[in-house]
């Protein structure tokens, strides 16, 4: 088990968030089952890059990846949030372990990094001799979910700012679904005293999409359309107008109606007060509520944070007893924080 802490610091304007893991706990190593053929050679490295640096003194030879009982198999395997990713590395010693090296997981897609260490006792490995080393990363709900790599590294601290690459993954971390937390006044003073909400709350990242299921009591009456309380995140460079999801509303399995996202109408950067020029356009969407971030902006300012509250009405009232949503821009994410239902006379408002 390794103790992990999640980083957040990419914004694909190459301005950096980072918030420093604090300290590695000890990993269990032990050596590798010389069973017939050996587990290591049972492993699938033809899933993985792999690089060796002759300065590094541990040689990645075999790698097993789970989400738990389910091996992670396939040129990009799947792993949902909530979950944890197991990983059971098979390493040759083949030189002298530095005192205070570790090996780090890494994962990180266009948003917050999910990153776990482990401390290495080079005393318990004997020249040449081949391991094995259990490795843990949780991947909490509502953190970051679509493309990403899982990148495993070596460090000393000789070499901590650059450290020794020893394989990469391409990964999908499909969504979860958790409780919004939204007030409910407030969503009735946006969208109206008969919006009913849905309860849900995700981020999606690139290629991530997902489904709000709908109970019972709100099937079998048409709605005029639907309000969505969301942000944009980690990328400045969503362009005006942009389409960056994409809602699709179901019927007993069947799509009735696609409708598109788009910056600047339906939602916006959240973090917009940030940076001085985008804080002086108008954001376009709506303002569903803001609060002040706690930090200062590129100019040493205090600045707030938004949300904001994107309409969706119908082209004619319909039944449906689902909603899809696919994320399709290729930086940052989109924060949904509420869905709501609409009734045919709330649901006022321009979709294109």
């Amino acid at each position: 088990m390794i103790r992990c802490s999640a980083i957040a610091h990419w914004f694909a304007a190459c301005v950096v968030l980072t918030m420093i893991a604090q300290g590695t706990a000890e990993a269990e190593i032990r050596p590798a089952p010389w069973d017939d053929p050996p587990a290591y050679e049972r492993s699938a490295p033809s899933l993985y890059h792999f690089w060796h640096s002759p300065n590094w003194p541990l040689e990645l030879i075999g790698a097993n990846l789970s989400d738990g009982d389910r091996p992670l198999t396939g040129a990009q395997p799947r792993i949902p949030e909530g979950t944890t990713l197991s990983a059971e590395l098979f390493l040759r010693r083949t030189g002298v372990i530095p005192p205070e090296a570790t090996l780090r997981l890494h994962i990180q897609g266009t948003g917050p990094a999910y990153t776990g260490e482990t401390a290495i006792d080079g005393d318990a490995m004997e020249p040449g001799g081949v391991y094995t080393l259990g490795m843990e990363l949780p991947l909490p709900r509502l953190r970051y979910s679509g493309q990403a790599v899982l990148t495993g590294q070596a460090l000393e601290p000789e070499n901590a700012p650059a450290p020794a690459t020893l394989f990469t993954l391409p990964l999908m971390i499909e969504p979860a679904l958790v409780d919004s937390n939204i007030d409910g006044a407030k969503l009735r003073e946006a969208f109206g005293e008969t919006a009913q909400r849905l309860n849900h709350a995700v981020r999606l990242g690139p290629g991530a999409e997902t489904r709000f299921p709908i109970s019972a009591e709100q099937q079998g009456e048409p709605w005029g359309g639907i309000g969505l309380v969301s942000r944009l995140e980690f990328s400045p460079h969503f362009e005006r107008g942009q389409r960056v999801a994409t809602l699709r509303f179901y019927r007993d399995g069947a799509v009735v109606e696609t409708m598109p996202v788009v910056a600047n109408t339906h939602t916006a950067f959240g973090n917009r007060d940030y940076y001085t020029e985008l804080a002086k356009r108008p954001p376009g969407a709506p303002v569903f509520d803001s609060w002040d971030s706690g930090r200062l902006n590129e100019t040493g300012e205090p600045f707030d944070l938004y949300l904001f509250a994107g309409t969706f009405a119908l082209p004619e009232p319909q039944e449906f007893d689902g909603i899809g949503l696919a994320y399709e821009a290729d930086i940052g994410l989109l924060e949904v924080r509420e869905v709501v239902l609409l009734p045919v006379a709330d649901a006022a408002g321009e979709s294109p």
